[in-house]
């Protein structure tokens, strides 16, 4: 069965649970800790992040999946709404009885639909405004992340320069060793 306009602005008056504000704050609290405990990292702790950046990838895109679905789903609902809401206003205004000069045109019943409906209209709006925003959130965070993989490699390859650098002048050394001990043999 289908709800009627009272219905939805019923259920849109009662208070919503914002499923997303406890991972906010968990996240922002995340970031914040670990902005201010930043340091370059070892090579064991280059090692632990080059194994853990695909499985926080992987989250990454999972949840910009989720909340892209949560963005076009406020959408969705948003246009069910307002396409019932013009139909009510064409309809109780444009009957049969009502002479053809008098018709509202679509635009005069679209200003009618939003004057009637505004409470409405306005928290349809304000939940695709917040779903939209987290998936833009989500889409930058990802976008960021997949740098990430460079910075990594960019750590990886300096830290294989300097072990190498490191090789050479142990062997350069170890020659020199080897050189002045052969001096002080064959004297």
């Amino acid at each position: 069965m289908e709800k009627t306009i009272a219905e939805i602005e019923d259920e849109s008056e009662k208070e919503e649970v914002n499923p997303w504000e406890e991972s906010d704050d968990q996240l922002t609290d995340f970031v914040n800790k670990n902005i201010a405990n930043y340091q370059i990292p070892t090579d064991m702790e280059l090692k632990r992040l080059c194994v853990q950046y695909v499985p926080v990838r992987l989250a990454l895109q999972k949840l910009y999946s989720k909340v892209k679905f949560e963005a076009l789903k406020a959408k969705a609902e948003f246009d069910n709404f307002e396409a019932d809401a013009y139909m009510n206003v064409r309809n109780k205004y444009n009957t049969v009885q009502t002479d053809k000069k008098m018709f509202l045109s679509s635009n005069e019943i679209k200003a009618m639909a939003r004057t009637l409906y505004q409470t409405t209209y306005d928290k349809y709006e304000s939940k695709m405004a917040l779903a939209e925003s987290r998936r833009s959130f989500v889409e930058r965070l990802s976008e960021t992340w997949a740098s990430y993989q460079f910075i990594l490699g960019n750590l990886i390859k300096m830290y294989t320069a300097e072990a190498y650098a490191t090789h050479i002048d142990a062997n350069a050394q170890a020659s020199v060793d080897y050189v002045q001990q052969q001096q002080e043999v064959w004297g």
